[in-house]
């Protein structure tokens, strides 16, 4: 994962505002934050705290795992939220 922008999807856009007049522009940034400032950027505005949390945990499994943000978000959907519950999971589960 680099410290390239980030696009994210248009039901994300009140997040993207609200990190972005945070000054975070990258998925290297947004890992960086402490569930404690995301509670207040989320507090400051339109943005949902989960969201955030859910956005910065994308950003730990691309970089932990060296992933694109698709690929991470689904993985996250399918409910695989980290680098050692990916290891730990049935390969046959995760196709299906």
């Amino acid at each position: 994962m680099s410290g390239e922008p980030f696009q994210l999807p248009a039901h994300f856009r009140a997040e993207q505002r609200c990190l972005e007049a945070a000054g975070v522009r990258s998925w290297r940034q947004l890992c960086r934050i402490s569930d404690g400032d995301l509670r207040q950027l989320a507090a400051a505005g339109r943005a949902s705290e989960a969201r955030l949390l859910r956005l910065r945990q994308q950003g730990h499994l691309m970089a932990d795992v060296d992933l694109s943000a698709a690929e991470a978000s689904l993985l996250l959907y399918g409910g695989i939220p980290s680098r050692q519950a990916l290891a730990e999971a049935d390969p046959g589960a995760l196709h299906r």
